[in-house]
């Protein structure tokens, strides 16, 4: 398992998020485009597998469950997403 690391959401040295590890199955959110894949910062996938420290195969799927992209992402680009308190 890997951790994210903190995450500073305004970019200027305020406040950062506490650190979580990615896990198979997590929902999270890239945090910067994927250009040559045509992903953008913010598009949500699922972590499928874990590659290798510090890196994860992460599914995308449209709004109807088809999948559109799977590939390898590195944890520095994920940030996890919560839906219940930490």
């Amino acid at each position: 398992m890997e951790l994210t690391g903190d995450r500073n959401l305004a970019g200027d040295g305020g406040a950062s998020i506490i650190s979580h590890e990615i896990r198979v199955l997590d929902v999270v959110a890239l945090t910067e485009d994927i250009s040559d894949r045509g992903l953008l910062c913010g598009q949500l996938g699922t972590v499928v597998e874990s590659l290798d420290p510090g890196l994860f195969e992460v599914g995308f799927v449209d709004n109807n469950g088809k999948p559109y992209a799977v590939l390898p992402v590195k944890s520095c680009q994920l940030l996890v997403l919560h839906f219940q308190s930490v």
